[in-house]
Parts: C-alpha cells; sequence; structure tokens
C-alpha cells in the first residue's frame, strides 16, 4: 500500500521534529489506556470516554497516525478496544475514506458511519 508508507513516512518526519513534544504525551495516553484495561474497575468504557473527552481533534489526529506507526503498535488494539477516535473529525484527516481502514471500525464507537467505508465483496 504505497499511501500508507508515504503517509507514514510524512508523518515519521513530522514526529522526528516534535517527538521532545510528543513522546512524553503518547506515552501517557498509551499507560492511562493499559491501566483502564489492565484494572478491574467496572464500566470501563466509562474512564476511557473521561480521557477521550479531554482530547481535542488535533490531538485525536496525531494519536490516530501516531498508532498506525511501528512506535503505536501496542496502542493501537486499545485506541481500537476503547473506541478512542469516536469524537475524531472526519476531516481531520488527510483522507479520511482511506485512512480510517486503517482501524477497525470498533475505534470510532457510535460515530463510526461519519467514516465512509467501501464495501468490498
Amino acid at each position: 500500500m504505497k499511501y500508507k508508507d508515504g503517509l507514514i513516512s510524512c508523518y515519521e518526519k513530522f514526529y522526528e521534529k516534535h517527538s521532545h513534544e510528543l513522546g512524553h504525551y503518547y506515552r501517557n495516553i498509551y499507560r492511562i489506556l493499559k491501566y483502564i484495561d489492565e484494572s478491574s474497575v467496572p464500566r470501563k468504557s466509562d474512564y476511557s470516554g473521561i480521557l477521550r473527552a479531554q482530547l481535542s481533534n488535533p490531538e485525536l489526529a496525531l494519536l490516530f497516525y501516531n498508532g498506525i506507526t511501528v512506535r503505536g503498535d501496542k496502542f493501537k488494539p486499545l485506541a481500537e478496544k476503547y473506541a478512542l477516535f469516536e469524537n475524531l473529525e472526519p476531516n481531520q484527516l488527510v483522507r479520511k475514506d482511506e485512512d480510517s481502514k486503517f482501524y477497525q471500525d470498533v475505534a470510532f464507537g457510535e460515530h463510526t458511519a461519519l467514516f465512509i467505508r467501501e464495501v468490498t465483496g
């Protein structure tokens, strides 16, 4: 998939330039989701919803693209499981139709319909 490779390459250049501002932020979000996932609290989605409510659209977009890189391989399953991108506005993505396919539908929670998906059969 050439488009995805180019997108990741572009993102990696961006991350290299801003890693000192983003690295700790990404790690904190990951650790919070991991803590929620590993805890024995009931209704884990309530806690992940509190986290999700703290994130702006640009932050969600950065987390979205970071999750498709090698550095996001542990983060991505948690983002999907806890519908982290439920509040992400489709216009924050470079190509919403193509980019949304990088994640399972559950990552978008109740707003999956906002991300047009091509049905292949």
